[in-house]
């Protein structure tokens, strides 16, 4: 049996999970060029993807498993590629 402690626990690092999702697939988007780009590419709606991401939308979703492995198909990426903190991208060295 869980303890409020672990329950607590257990509770913070799937809502970390869900942020970073988020956070993962905004980033995605933002590469992709806009909400409309990313639409085409995932077979989306621009405002399903909108709820998906951005965490002041009034209809906020999370992205649970079967929507992350389904978005990472769409997207070509790794199983668990949206769980996983993305590379921070380097500077171009301006010649």
């Amino acid at each position: 049996m869980l303890t409020e402690l672990d329950r607590r626990k257990r509770h913070e690092a799937t809502e970390s999970r869900y942020r970073r999702r988020a956070q993962n697939l905004l980033e995605i988007v933002a590469n992709l060029g806009g909400f409309e780009r990313a639409a085409l590419f995932t077979g989306k709606s621009k405002a399903k993807l909108q709820q998906l991401c951005l965490p002041e939308h009034p209809w906020k979703q999370s992205i649970g498993d079967t929507m992350a492995r389904e978005l990472e198909r769409c997207l070509r990426m790794v199983p668990g590629g949206l769980d996983l903190p993305q590379p921070k991208p380097t500077r171009k060295a301006k010649l």
